[in-house]
């Protein structure tokens, strides 16, 4: 091997040759001879190495050693030997080139090493360790021109802005660069620089969120979401974090609505609920504190159309659906009157006439008309109020008060159930008055004209109308 060590006769200026050598030296070198011969690289240079150990004048040893580390893919220790041999002061020039050549190669070796790490870092999306690695290439190899576009592209996409900017303008700066390289370069440099101004409006509407202005942040967050020119990854950021910004604005207004319906301010609570379910949607409650906020301030139409709004997005098991029904149904007659179905021949009779009533009547017939027609005039009244008293009541009930003993809620199918039947009853009592008080009105005149020889004749008729109220002609 040329690597072998001659132990006998050397030549004056033979600088691998070593002189005559101790027994142990001899026998270290015939077993390094043996592993080189054998192509154990690393085994010889261990060798090689006890004999520099073991007697500092050979220096061939040190260089074998070295060379034999570097075959054997040991380049950190061959470069760490080599260096150690071309420290030595006597060391002849012929020797100290030889040395500062491999050294050369070996850092060319591990340069390419870094390099190939790095750009398998890079394909495995990790910038922060192709960085790092292509900075140590390159501090092995300097000349690599296309490594420093490498490293300075690896920072760019890692965000490593700064790091980023040096090696572009380095790469621009160096010579024999290509046009077509030098194009790339420059627009991976415009591109760092809109991606910097990107990363700036971001860093202040974080700047924003920490400070508690979460409004401002929302409006810059929404501002570079929706910026197409920003590069995918800082709307996907800028995105994330509006999320987060609306629901903790959603939340702060939430509270001030709480506190504005205790002090009963509930249009503007409900202004705020609405408001805040927009900037989260997935807190349905909120949609039913605004439909009672607009109810008790008066808004019925926009009540039952937040309330339309919670039934059909609100789970179906959600303990707060059937009071949202009970409240619905009180706004029905607001949002569309019930009609009464055609009222039946007791109510809606034809007109009923009496013609000269006095005439035919015994002499007792007034006082009959008269107390008849109180009768029914009173029952009437009494229809009336009782409907009227259950009319009050389902109102109650409809606005969550109730009497003790009463259920809580009414489905909406019971409380149209019940508005039909007091409307009903309503319009029999005020028809059932008007009638009694025409009798009533009719048994007074005949009394008053008892005595004339004629008496006068007398026809009246009971009209009922379409609110529920009746009224009466009388024709003479």
């Amino acid at each position: 091997m040329a690597l072998a060590l001659a132990v006998a006769s050397p030549a004056p200026n033979a600088w691998c040759q070593a002189p005559a050598a101790s027994k142990t030296v001899a026998a270290l070198l015939a077993a390094a001879q043996k592993q080189l011969d054998a192509g154990n690289f690393e085994r010889a240079a261990e060798l090689f190495l006890e004999i520099w150990r073991v007697d500092k004048t050979t220096v061939p040893a040190l260089y074998n050693a070295a060379r034999s580390f570097q075959l054997a893919g040991q380049l950190d220790k061959a470069e760490r030997l080599f260096r150690e041999m071309l420290a030595l002061a006597d060391l002849e020039p012929q020797a100290r080139a030889k040395a500062q050549t491999q050294l050369d190669a070996v850092l060319a070796k591990k340069a390419e090493r870094r390099a190939d790490e790095a750009t398998s870092a890079e394909s495995a999306g990790q910038y922060d360790a192709a960085v790092a690695l292509w900075a140590e290439a390159l501090t092995l190899d300097p000349k690599r021109a296309d490594w420093i576009k490498r490293l300075g592209r690896a920072a760019h996409l890692g965000g490593k802005h700064a790091q980023a900017s040096a090696a572009y303008e380095r790469y621009l700066k160096t010579a024999g660069v290509s046009a077509g390289d030098r194009a790339q370069v420059e627009a991976w440099r415009a591109e760092l620089t809109r991606s910097h101004q990107n990363a700036s409006a971001l860093e202040a509407a974080d700047a924003d969120q920490l400070a508690g202005n979460l409004e401002s942040a929302s409006h810059r967050y929404a501002a570079v979401a929706a910026d197409v020119a920003q590069p995918t990854e800082i709307r996907v950021k800028a995105q994330e974090r509006l999320g987060n910004v609306q629901r903790q604005l959603a939340l702060r207004k939430a509270d001030v609505a709480s506190r504005a319906e205790s002090e009963g301010q509930f249009g503007l609570a409900a202004e705020l609920w609405a408001e805040a379910h927009e900037l989260d949607p997935s807190q349905h409650d909120w949609l039913r504190r605004q439909g009672r906020a607009l109810q008790i301030a008066g808004k019925g139409p926009a009540a039952m159309t937040v309330f339309d709004r919670y039934l059909q997005t609100a789970p179906a098991d959600a303990p707060e659906r059937p009071q949202v029904v009970a409240w619905r149904a009180s706004l029905l007659p607001e949002r569309k009157p019930v009609h009464v179905a055609a009222a039946p021949p007791t109510i809606a009779a034809p007109p009923v006439s009496v013609v000269n009533a006095a005439a035919a009547a015994p002499s007792a017939a007034p006082k009959v008309l008269t107390v008849v027609g109180l009768v029914a005039g009173l029952g009437g009244a009494a229809v009336w109020l009782l409907a009227e008293t259950d009319r009050r009541k389902l109102d109650d009930r409809t606005w969550g008060r109730i009497a003790a003993g009463e259920r809580p809620n009414l489905s909406y199918a019971e409380a149209t159930r019940q508005a039909k039947d007091i409307a009903l009853r309503r319009t029999i009592g005020v028809s059932a008055t008007a009638a009694g008080g025409a009798i009533a009105l009719i048994g007074v005149i005949a009394w008053a004209l008892r005595g004339d020889p004629e008496p006068a004749k007398a026809s009246w008729t009971v009209l009922p109308q379409a609110d529920g109220c009746a009224a009466v002609e009388v024709r003479w």
